[in-house]
């Protein structure tokens, strides 16, 4: 499952994605700080719960944040290896 399209065609998810890792990237999320609420960046996003959950995921997964069931998501790391 892809998810809902963006305007280029792109998943919503791999934008949410591109949004957080660019911030984590620039420094504006630097390591041990704790991102937003998944409802709160939803509606940032305009997107559902759901999408910014896979996009957390594939962070989590590339070593970017971890998640504290019950607490949220803190950021890693800043660069690509």
């Amino acid at each position: 499952m892809t998810g809902r399209p963006y305007r280029d065609g792109s998943p919503l998810w791999e934008k949410v994605y591109a949004a957080i890792h660019g911030q984590i990237q620039d420094g504006t999320l630097r390591p041990g700080a704790r991102l937003d609420p998944v409802a709160e960046i939803a509606r940032t996003h305009d997107v559902s719960r759901a999408t910014v959950s896979r996009a957390l995921s594939v962070l989590r997964r590339r070593g970017f944040v971890v998640s504290r069931p019950g607490e949220g998501y803190w950021v890693t790391r800043v660069q690509d290896l």
